[in-house]
């Protein structure tokens, strides 16, 4: 899950006279945030790597046009509760789990959620903790899967000290490495084995993203260089250890404001130490916002808001209760929180609504958050629009 723990915010910097985002706390993880994700492999000949630099226009809306093995249609009409998904949750209490005890009050939970449910029916998640404070984003405690008892279960360690994971304030060419080396002894085999992880992330450039869901006029793209080195020998000696295999890999993110996981992720393992020469297939990752607290800040449960049909092509129907009467207002986000439609209700009578709405313009598919305000509180609902 460390792959989501990338955080940016937009100031204005002046650098070869385009507007350089860096690296702050608008983007930090909020409770409430919500994305599903598509995990799919690509030719790398028809996405290449991408080019980073000062200012680039980076345009993957093509990747919408592949077809969903599972599904055996287009990515982009795949339902999105159908996929696995992130969501930023409080911290539970009231819990026998110790690493959710004692923590800061900033603290939350990552989870990711898995789309089978187990047994029982119920949601099958991995949780990290999540710390954010005005230095950066700090891993606190992290889940992982144990089979050990010949059943699956999810335990979730809290780390010896806290791991931080991003450094605010960050700027084109700003580098973060980190190193982590690793020794146990491997009985079943009888070996002593050892890892030797580095990791090298670069701030490497900045501008526009379009996917087949959204257009953003500001991104900025971090490159991590990853490497794998496994070593071993035989368990008891002093022998020295021999190099077992090597791993390296490239990764690239595109993160947005106002968003904790980043947009597209393409990632590919690589002999080349430069990173230049992917394999015939890389992997894409796509993170599509199912709610933003930036955009719907709501307590939903307020007006009961539905929309249909959703999907949808050119009309819906909102349906609402208004508790009192008085005045309230629509409107409609994209993806990228840029607002591209709003309609005036006026004075309602309190009860039951259904509001046709038709949009006068044909808006790009993808999706959208329909949001209902009366001043003092507001809900949203997503929307699909095909």
């Amino acid at each position: 899950m460390r792959l989501f723990y990338t955080l940016l915010t937009v100031i204005a910097v002046c650098t070869l006279g385009q507007a350089q985002s860096v690296i702050g706390q608008e983007n930090a993880p909020t409770v409430g945030d919500s994305w599903s994700l598509f995990f799919l492999s690509v030719p790398s000949a028809q996405f290449p790597v991408p080019e980073v630099g000062t200012f680039m226009a980076y345009d993957f809306t093509a990747v919408g046009d592949l077809i969903d093995e599972d599904f055996e249609i287009p990515i982009k009409d795949v339902p999105l509760d159908s996929l696995s998904r992130i969501d930023i949750l409080a911290i539970p209490t009231g819990t026998d789990e110790p690493a959710f005890d004692s923590l800061p009050e900033t603290a939350v939970r990552s989870s990711f959620v898995f789309p089978e449910l187990d047994d029982d029916g119920n949601e099958f998640a991995l949780s990290d903790v999540l710390d954010v404070t005005e230095e950066g984003v700090f891993l606190l405690a992290e889940s992982d899967f144990d089979f050990s008892t010949g059943e699956i279960e999810i335990l979730i360690e809290r780390l010896e000290a806290p791991e931080q994971i991003f450094t605010f304030g960050q700027m084109l060419g700003d580098t973060a490495r980190s190193t982590e080396i690793t020794v146990e002894d491997n009985i079943e085999f009888g070996t002593q084995d050892s890892t030797y992880y580095t990791e090298t992330r670069v701030y490497a450039g900045f501008g526009s993203l379009k996917t087949w869901f959204a257009e953003y006029e500001e991104v900025v793209v971090y490159k991590t260089f990853s490497e794998f080195r496994y070593y071993n020998r035989d368990l008891g000696t002093d022998d020295p250890f021999t190099i077992a295999s090597v791993q390296l890999s490239v990764t690239y993110d595109f993160i947005r404001p106002g968003s904790f996981a980043p947009v597209v992720c393409y990632s590919y393992d690589t002999f080349d130490r430069d990173g230049l020469t992917p394999p015939d297939n890389v992997n894409f990752r796509v993170a599509v916002p199912t709610n933003l607290t930036d955009i719907t800040n709501v307590n939903t449960d307020r007006f009961r808001l539905s929309v249909s049909p959703n999907p949808a092509n050119e009309r819906v129907t909102v349906a609402f209760e208004h508790a009192v009467a008085g005045p309230a207002n629509l409107s409609l986000f994209n993806a990228a929180g840029q607002e591209v439609l709003h309609r005036d209700l006026g004075e309602l009578p309190a009860g039951n609504h259904q509001l046709p709405l038709e949009f006068s313009t044909k808006l790009p598919a993808g999706t959208y958050f329909l949001r209902l305000s009366d001043g003092v509180a507001t809900s949203a609902a997503p929307l699909i629009i095909k």
